[in-house]
């Protein structure tokens, strides 16, 4: 049976949810696909601290920016350390 979105309400919700499906199936599996990549291509003790600090680094700039979080000096500095360890394992 052949599955039409046509210019109905109905047709045009049931291909509003299967792009959306679409969409989140793309996000999930392009991330992870990409991980393996970098894990097959790169040497994962560099990589692995390298994935850690940044998901730190991101996720912290993300709750700053959608939520307005506000960071104390302790965070500051451990943002800085994660940072700077992550640099130094990259460049040693």
């Amino acid at each position: 049976m052949e599955r039409k979105f046509g210019g109905t309400r109905q047709g045009f919700a049931s291909a509003f949810i299967f792009s959306l499906g679409s969409v989140g199936i793309l996000l999930f599996v392009a991330p992870n696909v990409l991980w393996l990549i970098i894990l097959v291509t790169q040497k994962l003790e560099i990589v692995y601290p390298l994935q850690i600090a940044l998901v730190f680094l991101f996720s912290t700039l993300a709750s700053i920016l959608v939520f307005g979080e506000k960071l104390s000096p302790v965070s500051v500095a451990g943002l800085a350390l994660a940072v700077c360890g992550a640099i130094l394992i990259t460049s040693g």
